[in-house]
């Protein structure tokens, strides 16, 4: 649960962050992100070598990993009180219950109405 909500976390501020770039400094960091998948692969000839539909479905991997990088980069500039405020993960038990009581009283009502 708590990796879930840093992961979260770090793409909400990713996403912020990318939204503050200028358009140019967004394409430089997409391009980059291609670069690496392309090495991750093996390199130009191997990319090249791969379908279109393949390269799409790798390619999609780029803007999630921008976010994250970004959102990395954000988190790490905050205050060691803040960081501990993002990170802390408090759980309150199940909510089935209060789902089935305001469920119930949904229909309460309408037997009324």
């Amino acid at each position: 649960m708590k990796k879930v909500k840093i992961e979260k976390d770090l793409e909400i501020r990713g996403d912020e962050a990318l939204g503050e770039l200028a358009a140019s400094d967004t394409l430089l960091l997409l391009a980059a992100g291609k670069d690496t998948i392309v090495e991750e692969v093996g390199g130009k000839e191997v990319w090249d070598g791969l379908s279109i539909e393949e390269q799409e479905r790798r390619l999609e991997a780029v803007m999630p990993r921008v976010q994250q990088s970004l959102g990395q980069a954000a988190f790490d500039a905050l205050p060691a009180v803040e960081k501990a405020s993002v990170q802390l993960c408090l759980r309150g038990g199940c909510a089935m219950h209060k789902d089935l009581n305001g469920l119930k009283g949904f229909a309460d009502g309408m037997a009324q109405a």
